[in-house]
């Protein structure tokens, strides 16, 4: 899944130039598929909702640097956070 982020003269955003409400709308986009993911490492639901959280922070961190033109769609980077459920 791409992500339209275009200013409104057409031009890309990149990296750090990403803003909240841009954020915001990623955040909600991809949320079933987070809460999906975490739910099928039969967590409890207090700690699921930790475990999202804790995602949120990552994502909001990493997506300042992530590439939004290049190939690789950001769905598959927030796929590999697979690694904060096993712990």
């Amino acid at each position: 899944m791409k992500y339209d982020l275009t200013t409104q003269d057409g031009t890309i955003k990149r990296n750090n130039a990403i803003n909240d409400k841009d954020f915001e709308k990623l955040v909600m986009d991809l949320q079933p598929l987070i809460i999906r993911r975490i739910k099928t490492f039969g967590f409890n639901h207090y700690d699921l909702e930790d475990l999202y959280q804790e995602i949120l922070i990552r994502m909001y961190r990493s997506v300042q640097t992530f590439d939004f033109s290049g190939e690789q769609p950001f769905t598959n980077y927030v796929q590999c956070f697979n690694y904060v459920c096993k712990v």
